[in-house]
């Protein structure tokens, strides 16, 4: 059983914790690659927040 994180690990669940985001990032990972490691799965998921953000501040 798991007792530490990692900030990288919060950031990743932080990241993922909205399904439609989630779900969002899967499938243009898919549609592109089919696969991505940890690193690309999490700055996907990090842009696509980031574009709903300022979509909803401009």
């Amino acid at each position: 059983m798991a007792t530490h994180m990692t900030w990288a690990g919060q950031d990743f669940l932080d990241a993922s914790r909205d399904e439609g985001i989630w779900k969002k990032a899967m499938g243009v990972i898919e549609e592109q690659v089919n696969s991505a490691p940890f690193d690309v799965i999490k700055a996907v998921l990090m842009r696509l927040i980031e574009h709903r953000v300022y979509k909803a501040i401009t």
